[in-house]
C-alpha cells in the first residue's frame, strides 16, 4: 500500500450502532454506494484516533495496526477484541475481489461530508466482515478528485450491533500533506508537486494552531494556483473552502477565462 520508507500518520475513525439502527445503517451504506443523495444515519458513538508509523506499510500491516489500536484503546468497548479477531480472520481467509470501475464507498463520521469517500480498488469479505481498500476521493462539481492517500474501510456486523471503521495514511512532514489537481470539465489531473513554498511562507515545525494551519494551507494553495497551474491573479474568479472531515479539507480556485478549476486537498 505504502512503500517509500517515510513516516506516516494513521488516522483511525470508528463508529457503532445498536440493534435498533444496525440494519438501517447497513442499508444506508449500500444505498450511498450507488446514490450519493441517500442520507447517512447518525451513529450511537464514534471515536477518532491517530498514531505515527515508520517504514513500509502494506495492506496487511495497516489492518494489523487498526486491530492493535482497537484492542489497546478499547475503541469498540467490550466488542473490541472480538471485532479485531473477525477482521484478522477476514484478512487470512476472505475472498479478494476487484471493485467495479468507479466504485466508491462513504467514509464514516458525523463531521464527514458526503463529498469525501473511498475510491475502491478491491474488497475482501468473510463472514460478517467486509474490508474495502483504495484511496480517498473528493467529489467536486462535475468530477471526482482521486488522491494518492491510501485508505481502508471496514464494516462489521456483530450480533445486533453494526460497526464501521475507516483508516487513512498520510505522509508526515513540517506541513500538512497536500495534493493539487486541475479540473477541466469532468476530468481532474494532478498538478506537479512544487519543491518548496514561496519566499516568506511559514515553515514552522510541529503542530500548527488552527489559525496558522489555515494560513499555511491558503499560502500553499495560492502557490499551486500561481506557479503549479500558472493561473494569473487577474484570471482568478473566486476561492472556495470546504471542510470535508475533521482531518481533510479542500480549497478551490476557478479561472475566469478558460473554465479551469484548481483544487488543493489538505490532510491534517
Amino acid at each position: 500500500m505504502v512503500g517509500n520508507g517515510k513516516r506516516h500518520r494513521l488516522t483511525l475513525h470508528v463508529e457503532g450502532r445498536g440493534a435498533c439502527s444496525a440494519r438501517a445503517a447497513t442499508d444506508a451504506v449500500s444505498a450511498r454506494a450507488t446514490e450519493r443523495a441517500a442520507p447517512a444515519l447518525p451513529s450511537d458513538f464514534e471515536k477518532l484516533g491517530t498514531c505515527q508509523l515508520r517504514g513500509d506499510v502494506s495492506r496487511q500491516l495497516l489492518v494489523q495496526h487498526v486491530c492493535d489500536s482497537l484492542c489497546s484503546e478499547a475503541l469498540l468497548h467490550e466488542d473490541s477484541l472480538e471485532v479485531a479477531a473477525l477482521v484478522g480472520a477476514t484478512m487470512r481467509h476472505g475472498g479478494v475481489e476487484d471493485a467495479a470501475l468507479g466504485a466508491r464507498l462513504p467514509m464514516p463520521g458525523r463531521d464527514t461530508t458526503a463529498n469525501l469517500d473511498l475510491h475502491v480498488s478491491h474488497t475482501i469479505e468473510h463472514g460478517p466482515v467486509k474490508l474495502a481498500f483504495g484511496t480517498l476521493s473528493v467529489a467536486v462539481p462535475g468530477a471526482h478528485i482521486v488522491t494518492s492517500v491510501s485508505a481502508l474501510r471496514v464494516h462489521c456486523l456483530l450480533g445486533e450491533h453494526s460497526y464501521s471503521l475507516s483508516a487513512h495514511l498520510t505522509p508526515m512532514g513540517p506541513r500538512a500533506h497536500s495534493e493539487c489537481h486541475q479540473q477541466r470539465g469532468g476530468e481532474c489531473v494532478a498538478v506537479r508537486k512544487l519543491p518548496r513554498m514561496a519566499p516568506g511562507a511559514r515553515a514552522q515545525p510541529g503542530t500548527l494552531s488552527h489559525r496558522n494551519h489555515r494560513l499555511d494551507c491558503q499560502e500553499t494553495h495560492s502557490q499551486n494556483v500561481l506557479v503549479g497551474a500558472r493561473m494569473p491573479v487577474a484570471e482568478q474568479e473566486f476561492c472556495t473552502h470546504e471542510l470535508l472531515s475533521r482531518k481533510v479539507a479542500r480549497i478551490s480556485t476557478r479561472s475566469k477565462s478558460d473554465g479551469r478549476t484548481v483544487h488543493t486537498v489538505f490532510f491534517r
